[in-house]
């Protein structure tokens, strides 16, 4: 282990953790998000402190974290390049919301007293937009506006020990399976939460090792990254024709993590499906509930051309810190590296 020392800004948005590291102690090379992203993978010393800050037992099996690196060019405020226990991610929804808030909180950015202030994130997916509620010079709620997203597979099914799941695929920022829980007797709460992780393991698995995982323009992006379960809880009208899809969800991660948030990734997927499938409109809002009860809501502010239909989405969400560290390394400690129990 060649890290002796990690600062961290530890928040939390909607319960998901996000360990923020606004000065990696190790080289990140590359000029973009992207780029930085793929030598991350490559780097063992920027791997190792990955694990150093994501493994037990400085960390949790839920972890995720962001090393703060400069954006691509100077229509941004930061870059990041997004961790988790099992990797680096392409895009994460709720690190997003959490950042725009750090940002805030440490005068990255120059907040507005009143009214709107938008931090601009550079991620390996694209640009993202967390646009900040502001009121007497404080932070009172935030939302991102996502990298354009679109439907890429309908009706894909994976026998699994609870019956057939028939999955759709989209791309959020990363390649997310969804698939209607209610449908194989399950629902999303906590009592049903070991079935949960078994269904989006073998859906992950499976449809991983099919043209489904690829994506379709940029190999970087390719393979399953997480799978979105959910249950419908019916829709409400108002006079005016508008409708508020309501669902309950969980993500699942292919190494077994639940994300304790809605997931804006995941938020994004069912924005970009529910949209191809013409059950959301441009007016519309999906109401989403997550598996420990925190409700976020996601809609589209636009349709762009990214070589096939894309939407914009559009979620809410929170963050909040929870408090800072300097994380050290006693050479003597046998598990100096961490360690990763199932």
């Amino acid at each position: 282990m060649t890290v002796t020392s990690a600062r961290s800004f530890d928040y939390h948005c909607g319960g998901q953790a996000l360990r923020i590291v606004d000065d990696p102690p190790v080289a990140i090379a590359g000029q973009t998000a992207a780029e930085r992203r793929a030598s991350a993978i490559a780097s063992p010393q920027v791997d190792g402190l990955r694990k150093l800050l994501s493994w037990e037992p400085r960390g949790l099996a839920a972890m995720c974290g962001a090393f703060v690196v400069p954006p691509d060019n100077s229509g941004a405020d930061l870059g990041a390049v997004f961790f988790r226990r099992d990797g680096f991610p392409s895009a994460c929804g709720h690190g997003a919301i959490a950042l725009g808030v750090w940002a805030a909180n440490s005068g990255q950015v120059a907040l507005r007293p009143d009214g709107w202030t938008d931090v601009r994130i550079d991620t390996p997916s694209g640009r993202v937009v967390t646009r900040l509620a502001c009121e007497d010079q404080r932070v009172r709620s935030a939302e991102c506006v996502a990298v354009p997203s679109y439907h890429l597979a309908e009706d894909v099914v994976v026998k699994t020990d609870f019956g057939e799941a028939v999955a759709s695929v989209a791309y959020a920022g990363e390649i997310v399976v969804q698939c209607d829980v209610g449908r194989l007797g399950l629902g999303v709460g906590v009592e049903d939460l070991p079935k949960l992780v078994a269904v989006g393991r073998r859906l992950i698995a499976d449809i991983g090792r099919t043209g489904h995982a690829q994506h379709p323009s940029d190999r970087r992006l390719d393979g399953i990254a997480a799978a979105v379960l959910y249950e419908d809880r019916g829709q409400v009208e108002s006079p005016w024709g508008t409708r508020r899809l309501m669902q309950r969800l969980v993500t699942v991660y292919a190494d077994g993590g639940v994300d304790r948030s809605v997931c804006g990734s995941g938020l994004a997927a069912r924005v970009a499906t529910l949209t191809a499938q013409r059950k959301l409109d441009s007016y519309d809002e999906l109401v989403a509930e997550s598996v420990i009860g925190q409700t976020s809501t996601a809609r589209f502010s636009a349709t762009v051309a990214e070589g096939r239909s894309a939407v914009v989405p559009v979620f809410t969400g929170m963050a909040h810190q929870l408090g800072k560290a300097t994380f050290t390394v006693d050479p003597a400690d046998p598990l100096a590296d961490g360690f990763w129990l199932g």
